[in-house]
């Protein structure tokens, strides 16, 4: 990845972040899309039982959601 582009994306996840914490949930949907499928890959590995993995996956964007303004 070229510098310019990681800058871009980098300034899109601030930008989103940004939004989550004022309670946007655009922004929420957009990060929960962005992780899911990566969170869930790493709970899996770690717990090897996929109904465990994906509680804790939702556990963490409950989470997410009710701390977003101390993000």
């Amino acid at each position: 990845m070229e510098l310019q582009d990681q800058t871009m994306e980098n300034n899109e996840s601030c930008e989103i972040l940004e939004r989550l914490k004022s309670g946007d949930e655009a922004a929420f949907t957009v990060i929960y899309n962005r992780y899911w499928d990566k969170l869930f890959v790493a709970a899996l590995a770690r717990l090897k039982d996929e109904f465990e993995a994906e509680e804790v996956v939702q556990q963490v964007f409950v989470r997410l959601w009710n701390k977003k303004s101390s993000i």
